[in-house]
This record gives C-alpha cells, sequence and structure tokens, in this order.
C-alpha cells in the first residue's frame, strides 16, 4: 500500500470516527459528511484509475505478444520459402549439370570418330529437363 493510499484510509477512517463520536449541528454534520463523500470519491476515482492502469498494460502486453507472435511466423515462413525455393533450384539445376556433364564426356568419347554409338545422336531430344 502506498503512501497516498494509507493517508487517505486513515482520513476516511477520522471522518468515519468523527461522525459516529461527536455530535454536531446539522450544518457541520452536512459538512462533515460532504468531506466523507469526497474522499470516497477520491478513492474510487484512484481506484478506478488503477485498474484502467492494469487493463492498459495486459492490452500492451498483449500486443506485444501477438507481435512477437507474428514476427516468429513470418521468420518460419521465410526459411520455408526460403528452403523450397533452394530444393526447387536444385531440381533444374542438378539434372542439367548431370546431363551437361554426361553429353561432354560421351562427346569426348565420339570425337576421335573410331567408335560411333546410337546414344548420343538424337540424344538432345530425348533429355527431358521438367519434373
Amino acid at each position: 500500500m502506498s503512501n497516498f493510499d494509507g493517508r487517505l484510509a486513515e482520513a476516511m477512517d477520522r471522518a468515519l470516527m468523527d461522525l459516529d463520536t461527536n455530535t454536531f449541528t446539522p450544518e457541520e454534520s452536512e459538512a462533515a459528511t460532504r468531506a466523507l463523500e469526497r474522499l470516497h470519491k477520491i478513492n474510487h476515482d484512484r481506484q478506478q484509475l488503477e485498474l484502467e492502469y492494469v487493463k492498459n498494460k495486459l492490452e500492451e502486453n498483449k500486443q506485444l505478444l501477438e507481435q512477437t507472435k507474428a514476427e516468429q511466423q513470418f521468420a518460419a515462413e521465410r526459411k520455408d520459402r526460403t528452403i523450397r525455393h533452394v530444393i526447387e533450384a536444385a531440381g533444374i539445376v542438378l539434372p542439367i549439370g548431370f546431363y551437361w556433364t554426361w553429353m561432354r564426356r560421351g562427346f569426348k568419347f565420339e570425337e576421335t570418330g573410331a567408335v560411333t554409338s546410337t546414344t548420343f545422336r538424337n540424344l538432345i531430344s530425348k533429355f527431358r529437363l521438367t519434373k
């Protein structure tokens, strides 16, 4: 309990005790009652402000949590996209590299013309570079 809360509670207790123990004239009694009402209103307003502050803090924390979650999800999606693109690129580049190496070796073999094979005659038309 803060110092203000303690002092406010003391003032309210004192005002209640004064109303209970003292005999006032009607004007004094009305003034003491109004003072107690003001103290109660101050206490109520303070509690409402404190509740509003807590609600704002909770909302702020909730938004921060949602933002962090969204950032993590975006990072995971980005990583998945990158991996998918790399796999797709490898699916294109590796077969082309294989075919290029195979053709280079085959044409080097037939370069001398000593032996010709049917393997390399229509080889290019038989390659399928699609999925």
